[in-house]
């Protein structure tokens, strides 16, 4: 990870000097951090969904949620790390895409109609590349919702316990919800900025000569949408697991087979 983050430096150095080899650099640092990543996910994921728990506020099904979330780190990478992937990767594109926009605005020495065209020509390539990328999120998203009811499936006696002792169907309903929240969120989250990072360092790499400073690309309405879209990610993987969670009788849940 720390391998990619001096290719993506580099790559925004020669971007501001001209150098053809500035986007496979960026290239480069990209796929470097994001192997790295991917082979210690286990030990950086779970310290996020637990900073992004903390958030979920502090009533019992908040701290049981919490702490579901991260007691078992493969399986809290195992959630997360799809979605990531698949959020980063949209977020890139339209982030590079609208880096490159903002610097075509900044070129004079194009015509007005030069400069629409170009607006033109990003946008279709966007709308494409995002079109394709989407597919994986979907992936990403179905195998987020798997994993959730699994969760639930493996975790019924401790559900049967909860409910013995007081708890109420809303409250497991909101303990699973609060759950999905903490492990979709922080997905979501981490792949927009590194999305962003990615996109705008990938822009900067190919026209940092023509620009002053660096630009960042952050589409807000792009951004807003993958955060609603990511809300309602936790509402639907939170409701069949959380129906199957208050549908099981508790001595059912509590029996002890063998």
């Amino acid at each position: 990870m720390a391998a990619g983050v001096v290719f993506l430096l580099g790559a925004a150095y020669l971007g501001e000097h001209y150098a053809a080899i500035g986007f496979l650099l960026a290239f480069l640092g990209a796929a470097t951090f994001t192997t790295g990543l991917l082979i210690g996910a286990r030990y950086v994921v779970p310290r996020l969904v637990a900073a992004t728990g903390r958030a979920l506020g502090s009533t019992p099904a908040s701290r049981i949620a919490r702490r579901n979330a991260v007691l078992d780190p493969q399986r809290t990478t195992r959630s997360t790390m799809g979605l990531v992937i698949g959020v980063a990767i949209i977020t890139t594109i339209a982030s590079g895409m609208g880096a490159l926009q903002q610097a075509v605005d900044g070129w004079t020495q194009l015509t007005a109609a030069d400069r629409e065209m170009a607006h033109q020509l990003l946008g279709m390539i966007g709308s494409v590349m995002t079109g394709i990328v989407v597919v994986s999120c979907v992936i990403s998203v179905i195998g987020f919702i798997s994993t959730m009811s699994l969760t639930v499936i493996q975790r019924r006696r401790e559900i049967g316990l909860l409910r013995a002792v007081g708890f109420t169907g809303s409250q497991i309903r909101s303990m699973i919800t609060r759950e999905s929240a903490a492990l979709a969120g922080t997905a979501v989250l981490f792949g927009l900025i590194l999305g962003v990072v990615f996109g705008s360092v990938g822009a900067q790499s190919v026209i940092g000569f023509e620009t002053d400073g660096f630009v960042w690309g952050t589409p807000w309405a792009f951004l807003a949408t993958v955060a609603g879209v990511g809300m309602l990610l936790v509402l639907v993987s939170a409701l069949p697991p959380a129906r199957r969670a208050t549908s099981v009788p508790v001595v059912a849940a509590l029996r002890i087979d063998g």
